[in-house]
């Protein structure tokens, strides 16, 4: 298993800019000093920075943890701005799964501008809701979007939605 003694070994980290760069010469031709890692794209379309260290792959956001703190984050790691390929320090946090669900960016089929806000043909009216433990929480329906965002953003502070949440943003 990788320590953070190991890594350092192999690889300095700059928190201010979060670029991992090589402290010795690779065989394939990667010298010392040089960036370490490649972009990949994964399958839900979100790029990231990958990495090899003792021919393993890994993820640069979880390698930071551990030359940081000295572990691997237990749950996942959120990138605060959406891009998952800025790994500047200031930007990651350790996250549970319902904790990075409240920093999504706006769905692209999203039509009002706002995450959870809908306008009901039907009624004519703003319908609103939030997921909150698992589950979609009906919070009512408006005859202003204002008042639509209003009560969804207010519901959003209550359960600790990240106000990242739901700004259009890269991947």
């Amino acid at each position: 298993m990788l320590t953070q003694e190991r890594l350092k070994e192999l690889l300095d980290y700059d928190p201010e800019t979060g670029i991992f760069t090589r402290r010795v010469n690779q065989r394939g031709g990667t010298k010392a000093g040089q960036e370490a890692g490649s972009r990949k794209r994964h399958k839900n379309g979100k790029t990231y920075i990958h990495l090899s260290v003792d021919n393993r792959h890994y993820l640069a956001h979880r390698l930071t943890f551990l030359w940081v703190e000295g572990s691997f984050p237990e749950n996942l790691t959120d990138h605060e701005d959406g891009d998952g390929t800025n790994n500047r320090w200031s930007n990651l946090r350790k996250v549970s799964q319902q904790q990075n669900q409240r920093n999504q960016k706006r769905h692209s089929n999203n039509t009002s501008g706002t995450s959870g806000v809908a306008f009901d043909n039907k009624a004519k009216k703003w319908q609103v809701s939030i997921r909150f433990n698992g589950r979609r929480v009906y919070l009512g329906m408006f005859v202003s979007k204002d008042d639509a965002i209003s009560a969804r953003k207010a519901a959003e502070l209550e359960h600790n939605y990240h106000p990242n949440h739901g700004s259009d943003r890269p991947l």
